[in-house]
């Protein structure tokens, strides 16, 4: 991308990009989550996000957290089930998810292309 493409990306107005997707879902709720600690505590192992001294899980590539289990799951999925579980701690297991979502909806965008 070049250096000066990165500084006009990191340079993105927040409180800004926050009054907008504000103002866009007026009626529904907006959750501001820090995002501290949920990259380094294992969602697999449901370990409470929060510093401790030593982690249960830990990264191991670029993009690769192995849990206590050994099992690998990508970094930033692990760090977003997290951020899920600091809002709604209740709605994620490592079974399943329940009760977040609606029914997912099949959708033919040939179909929609062609009208």
């Amino acid at each position: 991308m070049g250096k000066s493409n990165n500084q006009n990306f990191v340079s993105i107005p927040f409180l800004k990009l926050i009054k907008q997707i504000q103002y866009k879902l007026i009626g529904n709720e907006v959750f501001l989550v820090y995002e501290s600690y949920t990259s380094k505590c294992s969602f697999l192992d449901d370990e409470p996000i929060r510093k401790h001294k030593k982690y249960t899980g830990r990264r191991v590539n670029i993009g690769l957290f192995k849990s206590k289990k050994r099992i690998l799951i990508n970094a930033d999925v692990n760090g977003a089930y997290n951020i899920l579980r600091k809002v709604f701690p209740k709605a994620i297991s490592v079974d399943g998810i329940e009760g977040v979502c609606e029914y997912p909806c099949s959708l033919n965008w040939k179909k929609q292309l062609k009208n």
